[in-house]
C-alpha cells in the first residue's frame, strides 16, 4: 500500500533527456537549435580571430593548414596512380586477348589522367594553394631577425641561472640568426630582389635548413637540461620533507612530555583555565585565514608546476616531429618522401594549434 507500481518490463526505458540536433530539419527544430548553432559558430570565429591577429599564431594556423594539405595531395598522387596501373592493366588483358603477339612483342597500355577529370582539377588547385601558403609563411618570416634580437636582449638581461642551459640558450640564438639570414636572402634572390645565381641560392637554402636542424638539436638538449634540473629539485624537495617530518615529530614528542609533566602539578584555577580556553579559541579563528592561503598557494603552485609539465612535453613533441624534417631538407638528395613530411608537418603544427585554440577560449 502507498507504493507506486512497478514498471512492465516491456515497456521501454524513459529516453534521456540530454539534448542533441534534429535528425530532421523542421521549421520548430531550427528555431531551437539555431541560437546553439549561431553560439559555436561565434565562438570558433572568435577563437580563429584571435589566433590570426598575431604573427605566430598565424604561422601556427598556415603551418598546419599546408602539411594537412600536402598529406591528403600524396594521399590523392597515390590512388590516382593506382587507379591507373588498374586501368591499365585492364586494357592490357582485352588488348591481349583480341591481338595475337608475335613471339618477342610485348603490349604496352599507357594510360594517362586526364586534364579534366574532377581528381586532376582538385589536385592542381590543392597544389596551388600549398605553394601560395608556403611563399606567404617564408614572407612572414623577413622580419625574423627582430624577433631574435629580441630573444637576445631578454637574455643578455635575464639570463638563465643554470650555466650549461645559458650557453645552450645563446647557441641557439646564433643559430636562429644565422638561419633567418639565410632564408631571407634566399627567399628575396628567389623573387628576383638580389641578384643571385640559382646554385647560390640553392645552397643558401639548404644552410639555413642545417642552421634550423642545429637549433632543434640545441632545444633538446635544453630540454634534457631543464628535465635534470627538475629531477635534481624535487630530489631535494623530498630530502627536505623528510627533515621536516622528522624535526615535527621530535617536537610532538618533546610536546607530548611537557604535558605529562603539566598533569603532575598542581591544577590552575578555573578562572584562568576558562581564559586561556577563550584564547586558544581565538588563536584557531585566527589562524583559519592564513590556512586557507597557503592552501590556495599550494594549489596554484600545484597547477603552475602541472603546465610546465605540459609545456615541455609540447615542445618535445614538437622537436622530435621537426628533427626529421630538419635532417631531410638538410641534405641534398633528402630522406623522406612528401607523405611523410605532410605527416610530421601536421603533427608539430597540431601541437601548437590546440594549445593556440585552448587559449583562445
Amino acid at each position: 500500500m502507498g507504493e507506486e507500481p512497478a514498471t512492465p518490463a516491456s515497456s521501454p526505458p524513459t529516453p534521456p533527456t540530454t539534448l542533441s540536433p534534429p535528425a530532421r530539419a523542421r521549421y520548430k527544430d531550427l528555431k531551437q537549435w539555431l541560437p546553439l548553432y549561431l553560439s559555436r559558430t561565434d565562438d570558433t570565429i572568435s577563437r580563429l580571430n584571435k589566433i590570426l591577429s598575431t604573427t605566430s599564431g598565424t604561422d601556427t594556423l598556415l603551418l598546419t593548414t599546408n602539411y594537412s594539405l600536402l598529406t591528403l595531395l600524396t594521399c590523392l598522387d597515390i590512388y590516382s596512380r593506382r587507379r591507373l596501373e588498374r586501368t591499365a592493366v585492364a586494357v592490357a588483358e582485352k588488348a591481349s586477348a583480341v591481338v595475337q603477339l608475335l613471339p618477342g612483342e610485348t603490349l604496352i597500355a599507357a594510360v594517362t589522367e586526364s586534364s579534366t577529370s574532377r581528381l586532376t582539377r582538385t589536385t592542381r588547385r590543392l597544389r596551388a594553394l600549398t605553394d601560395l601558403i608556403s611563399d606567404v609563411r617564408v614572407f612572414l618570416r623577413l622580419w625574423g631577425l627582430l624577433g631574435v634580437y629580441s630573444g637576445a636582449r631578454q637574455t643578455w638581461l635575464n639570463p638563465p641561472r643554470d650555466l650549461v642551459t645559458k650557453r645552450i640558450v645563446w647557441a641557439q640564438i646564433l643559430a636562429s640568426a644565422a638561419y633567418q639570414y639565410l632564408e631571407n636572402t634566399a627567399y628575396l634572390a628567389q623573387h628576383g630582389i638580389l641578384d643571385w645565381e640559382t646554385s647560390k641560392q640553392a645552397k643558401a637554402w639548404l644552410w639555413s635548413a642545417r642552421f634550423w636542424a642545429i637549433y632543434v638539436a640545441l632545444d633538446m638538449g635544453r630540454l634534457w637540461r631543464v628535465k635534470n634540473l627538475q629531477e635534481r629539485k624535487v630530489a631535494k624537495e623530498m630530502i627536505e620533507s623528510v627533515k621536516l617530518d622528522a624535526e615535527k615529530e621530535k617536537q610532538s614528542e618533546s610536546e607530548g612530555a611537557g604535558e605529562k609533566k603539566e598533569m603532575n602539578e598542581e591544577s590552575v584555577p578555573e578562572a584562568e583555565a576558562e581564559q586561556e580556553e577563550v584564547l586558544k579559541e581565538e588563536k584557531e579563528t585566527l589562524s583559519v585565514q592564513p590556512k586557507d592561503v597557503q592552501m590556495q598557494q599550494r594549489d596554484d603552485g600545484k597547477a603552475k608546476k602541472k603546465e610546465m609539465i605540459q609545456k615541455w612535453w609540447r615542445q618535445l613533441y614538437v622537436n622530435a616531429a621537426y628533427a626529421p624534417l630538419t635532417l631531410h631538407w638538410s641534405l641534398e638528395g633528402g630522406m623522406v618522401g612528401d607523405l611523410w613530411i605532410g605527416i610530421l608537418g601536421s603533427a608539430a603544427g597540431l601541437v601548437g594549434l590546440k594549445q593556440l585554440w585552448r587559449e583562445a577560449a
